[in-house]
């Protein structure tokens, strides 16, 4: 029997997920912010799209993991924490946010091409914005997601 080296430790898996719990975090706060204050490029929230799609599959995949629960519980040192709820939780609130944006992000009305730049006669290219109008709803999805997430 070979050694398991490519198998992920708990240890691991509660690493990653912490990293992309913060991430996401930070992404939302600051994109949150940012789209309140004025308009943002809509590069940013597909780059955000990307990074949510990570997660999910992170937190996914480690509250699968045996003993994850019992492991997360002493590392954090809570006895009532329940990772699988708390997993569920970002999943919940990072898809919905996810969904939201592939829902109401701008699409070329025949192909379905996502509407990012615009190009001159030249060739250069010119990002497209979001307002600040436009994402009151983003604002209170990224809300519900950063509140998962201590």
């Amino acid at each position: 029997m070979a050694y398991p080296a490519s198998s992920q430790s708990l240890q691991q898996a509660l690493g990653n997920a912490d990293s992309q719990a913060s991430k996401i975090k930070l992404f939302a706060q600051n994109l949150r912010n940012a789209s309140a204050a004025g308009p943002i490029g809509r590069q940013q929230v597909i780059d955000f799209v990307r990074t949510l799609a990570n997660a999910i599959a992170t937190f996914n995949a480690t509250s699968a993991l045996s003993g994850i629960g019992a492991y997360a519980q002493a590392q954090k040192g809570n006895g009532s924490l329940d990772v699988v709820a708390e997993f569920t939780s970002m999943v919940t609130e990072a898809t919905s946010l996810r969904d939201w944006i592939s829902a109401n992000f701008p699409k070329d009305a025949t192909s379905q091409a996502l509407l990012i730049y615009t190009a001159d006669a030249s060739g250069v290219l010119t990002e497209l914005t979001f307002t600040t109008a436009q994402l009151a709803q983003f604002r209170t999805r990224c809300d519900s997601l950063i509140a998962t997430i201590a």
